[in-house]
C-alpha cells in the first residue's frame, strides 16, 4: 500500500510511466485542470504492461475521456515503447460504475494490507481527487479490493477495443477469484458463509484479512444473536491461520468479545488456545479479573497461575517490559493469597479441638 507518492517512489514505477510516456498523475491533473483522474497500472511477470487512464474535464458540459496503452515489452524488466493506444469518451454510465467501485474499493478503505508475498504481476491504482492524490497497490490481485478494482477497470475497456481481435488486454487481470467471493459474502452480508470460505483459502492474507479488516471493524453493526454465530466460525478461521504472530492478536479479540457477553469459560478456551505467550498472558490477566468479580476466586486463582508460568515464556524484550506491571500485580495477590492461606490453616490449628 502506498498513499504518499513522494516518500514511496520505486525505480520500476517511475521507468514505466516514461516507456508508456505517462505524467505523474497528480502533477498532470494540476497543469490540465482535471479535478478527478483514475490510472490503473498493471505490470505482468511475462506480458507486456498495460495502462488505462479515466478522468473528467469540467465545464459547462462535463466531458469524460479515457486512454489505454500496452508497451511492446515482455515484461520481466523488458519495456519498449508503446505498441498500442485507444483513446475514447465513456458514457456516464460506465463512469458511474467504475466510480462505485473506486469509492468502495479504493477511497473507503484508508489502506489495504500489506502483502508478504510480493511477486508476480504488481496492480498500481492512483486516483487524484479534488487535489488529493492516492495511490494502492497489490500483487496478482491478492487483495480481494484489488481484484474487484482490476476487474472493474477491465470491464471499463472501450467496445472499441474489447473488438479487436489483434490482442487480448488485461489478459492476467482476473485476481484472487476465491478472495473475490469471500468478499462478496462479506459485503452481503453473509458473515458466517465468507468466514467459512476464508478457512478453507490457503493464504493466510485472506483469513486475517476477513476477520480483522471486515468482520471486527464491523462488529457493532450486527445482531447480538449474529455475533455468537460469528464468534464460533471465527475461532475456527483464525485457528486455521498457520502463523503463530498473526493469530494471536485475533484470538485474543475473540476472547474479548466472548467476554463482553459473559461467556467467560468459552473465553478461556480461546484464550489457552493461543500459542504466543504474551498475547495468551494478556488475555487471561483480563479474564482473571472477570472471574474475580463474579466471585469464583477458586477458577482466578488459577488463571492467576497460569499468568505467571506462561509470562516466564516471553523471550522479547519489550513484550516482558509491558508485561512486567501484570506480573508484579499477580506475584503479590499470588503471595498474600499464600500468606493468608498459612495464617487460616494457623488459626484453624488453634481452634480445632486436639
Amino acid at each position: 500500500m502506498v498513499t504518499d507518492k513522494t516518500i514511496f517512489r520505486n525505480q520500476g514505477y517511475e521507468v514505466n510511466l516514461q516507456a508508456l510516456e505517462e505524467e505523474d498523475l497528480l502533477e498532470w491533473a494540476k497543469k490540465n485542470r482535471i479535478e478527478e483522474a483514475y490510472r490503473f497500472i498493471y505490470l505482468p511477470t511475462f506480458d507486456p504492461p498495460e495502462i488505462i487512464r479515466v478522468w473528467k474535464v469540467e465545464g459547462e458540459i462535463a466531458e469524460l475521456q479515457a486512454i489505454f496503452k500496452q508497451g511492446s515489452g515482455q515484461g520481466g524488466g523488458e519495456l519498449g515503447e508503446v505498441e498500442n493506444e485507444v483513446c475514447w469518451q465513456p458514457v456516464a454510465s460506465d463512469w458511474t460504475g467504475l466510480l462505485a467501485a473506486i469509492e468502495q474499493n479504493f477511497w473507503e478503505p484508508p489502506a489495504w494490507k500489506g502483502e508478504v508475498n510480493r511477486d508476480g504481476s504488481e496492480w498500481i491504482f492512483e486516483g487524484c481527487r479534488q487535489g488529493h492524490y492516492k495511490r494502492l497497490e497489490s500483487w496478482s490481485g491478492r487483495d480481494p479490493y484489488a481484484c474487484t478494482l482490476g476487474q472493474a477497470f477491465r470491464r471499463f475497456i472501450s467496445d472499441e477495443l474489447a473488438d479487436r481481435e489483434d490482442f487480448v488486454f488485461f489478459r492476467g487481470v482476473r485476481g484472487d477469484r476465491l478472495g473475490k467471493i469471500i468478499y462478496d459474502y462479506l459485503e452481503a452480508g453473509q458473515c458466517v458463509k465468507a468466514l467459512q470460505l476464508a478457512q478453507t483459502h490457503k493464504s493466510d492474507y485472506i483469513k486475517t484479512w476477513a476477520l480483522e479488516d471486515m468482520v471486527f471493524e464491523s462488529w457493532a453493526e450486527f445482531r447480538q444473536e449474529v455475533k455468537l454465530e460469528i464468534l464460533v466460525q471465527a475461532t475456527e478461521t483464525a485457528n486455521a491461520i498457520r502463523s503463530s504472530l498473526r493469530k494471536a492478536p485475533i484470538l485474543r479479540n475473540i476472547a474479548l468479545k466472548y467476554i463482553g457477553f459473559g461467556q467467560l469459560n468459552r473465553a478461556l478456551q480461546v484464550a489457552q488456545s493461543i500459542e504466543n505467550p504474551y498475547y495468551t498472558a494478556i488475555t487471561l490477566d483480563y479474564l482473571c479479573e472477570r472471574y474475580a468479580e463474579q466471585g469464583q476466586t477458586e477458577m482466578s486463582d488459577r488463571i492467576r497461575t497460569q499468568i505467571l508460568q506462561v509470562a516466564r515464556q516471553v523471550q522479547d524484550n519489550a513484550q516482558s517490559y509491558h508485561l512486567a506491571n501484570i506480573v508484579q500485580k499477580h506475584t503479590k495477590l499470588e503471595r498474600l493469597d499464600y500468606k493468608l492461606s498459612r495464617l487460616l490453616t494457623s488459626w484453624l490449628s488453634v481452634k480445632l479441638p486436639q
